[in-house]
């Protein structure tokens, strides 16, 4: 029902008449929430706990892929938030972003591709799919084509991108010539110790996870996140990984654990130690975003790790959301902008934020403390629950690595609170304008979400208690 609901409203803005795309926007929001609520009754009235697949066996569904959907429906309803109210009002940003039609159907998109590689269950399915989502992608950050940056950064995502959709194409062709089929249910009744599944499955999964900027392959996405437009900046860093990593969790292929352990480590150490190096902030974010990927890799060396995964999810997203918009509105309160696109470019431009707007020192506050996993807030829960899914399975060196990345990463989390509170060198550059009050009360409830984890974590288990076991 959501992926028909993104098809028709793809259909809706492609044929509207409407001048204002804002308005747009906000329709589009309007009728997410009332898909939701019909899909969530749909889901408790007839799913039950079963596993469903339409089209020929070509997708599926089932109680991870509901949850899912609604974890990336949240997600597209606070970006198109983001697209649909002013986020800068004055003169001085009012060319920063301004929606075209031709993005919010990249954005839906985006989001449909998406959406079906979770409910992925045929190879074809899955490629096609991922296409869908990378070229979108591509798209999105060439949009804005009069700033170089934002251009040298498509092409090297096309380039980068197409070089790994090959390899995956190849991988799946060496699974159809030897099981004459692109399902990969069918390896449950299938001797997997040739190897050539072997090798085709680690193909495979490696595509999906350099398609999403894992070590050693993570500079090339590093360069992208500086040099797009910071709105573009926010969503990219975060579907991806959310489509992708789900993928990879969902499907539960056999793959080389001593291999995913030897990249998640490097994920740890290349994201924890990088980002004590980094001046520039959305470098910093991204190499945040590469340490809590390299989190989520561990948990796929676990068969049961459908909860801990989820959970992780979650928080990582919320956090994720909300410390872009708290960058995104620190911009008021900058002494210097660096272009019409990046703004706020460098960690010492947040310099004297304390002094400008304590409530919004407090809530980067909350989200560095979550990043960090202090309780009681929810991104403490996550770590736990991932900590604790290792330690279960006996994965206790793995379990070290993670805690000493936690610790190392914490420092440039730090980082970013110490240059707020520090003095302004400058007088304040900008006006006197405000943010939106409609973005100011989703950035609270962000706030609200990450604060009551204690709350969360217990509803959550209840309802996985139920619904996934």
């Amino acid at each position: 029902m959501l992926i028909l609901a993104i098809i028709s409203t793809i259909t809706f803005v492609s044929m509207s008449k409407l001048s204002d795309n804002r308005a747009i926007i906000r329709l589009i929001n309007i009728y997410t929430i009332l898909v939701l609520v019909l899909d969530s009754f749909t889901y408790t009235l007839f799913l039950n706990n079963q596993t469903y697949t339409v089209m020929g066996e070509l997708l599926m569904f089932n109680s991870f892929t509901f949850y899912m959907d609604m974890l990336m429906y949240f997600i597209m309803m606070v970006m198109s938030t983001l697209y649909g109210y002013n986020t800068y009002n004055n003169n001085l940003f009012k060319t920063l972003f301004n929606p075209k039609k031709e993005l919010i159907i990249l954005f839906l998109i985006n989001i449909l591709g998406a959406l079906l590689i979770v409910h992925s269950n045929d190879f074809i399915t899955l490629f096609v799919a991922m296409e869908l989502q990378s070229y979108s992608i591509y798209l999105m950050t060439a949009m804005y084509n009069s700033s170089y940056k934002a251009s040298k950064a498509s092409m090297t995502y096309f380039f980068m991108g197409g070089m790994l959709s090959m390899l995956m194409a190849y991988s799946m062709n060496t699974f159809y010539s030897v099981l004459n089929s692109y399902t990969l249910h069918s390896l449950d009744s299938t001797i997997i110790n040739t190897l050539d599944l072997n090798t085709m499955l680690m193909a495979l999964s490696l595509g999906l996870l350099f398609k999403m900027g894992m070590a050693p392959l993570h500079k090339w996405l590093m360069s992208i996140y500086e040099n797009t437009p910071i709105l573009i900046t926010v969503y990219m860093s975060l579907m991806p990984k959310v489509s992708m990593l789900s993928y990879l969790v969902l499907s539960n292929m056999s793959i080389n654990s001593l291999v995913i352990s030897m990249l998640a480590i490097l994920t740890l150490l290349v994201g924890s130690i990088g980002g004590l190096l980094q001046m520039k902030i959305k470098r910093l974010l991204a190499f945040s975003g590469l340490t809590n990927a390299g989190y989520m890799m561990l948990l796929l060396l676990l068969n049961n790790n459908e909860f801990s995964y989820l959970y992780y999810m979650t928080q990582y997203s919320i956090s994720h959301l909300a410390m872009f918009m708290i960058i995104m509105f620190s911009v008021y309160y900058i002494n210097y902008i660096n272009n019409q696109y990046n703004p706020m470019m460098y960690v010492n431009q947040l310099k004297g934020l304390m002094h400008d707007n304590a409530y919004l020192v407090l809530s980067m506050s909350m989200v560095v403390f979550s990043f960090m996993g202090m309780p009681p807030l929810l991104g403490f829960f996550g770590k736990l629950n991932m900590l604790m899914s290792m330690l279960n399975n006996g994965y206790y060196f793995m379990s070290i690595v993670l805690i000493i990345a936690s610790l190392m990463s914490a420092l440039y989390y730090t980082y970013l609170l110490n240059v707020s509170m520090q003095d302004k060198n400058n007088m304040l550059m900008n006006s006197n304008e405000t943010v939106s009050s409609v973005l100011s009360y989703v950035l609270s409830s962000l706030m609200v979400l990450m604060t009551f984890g204690f709350i969360y974590n217990s509803l959550m288990m209840d309802m996985f208690n139920v619904y996934f076991n």
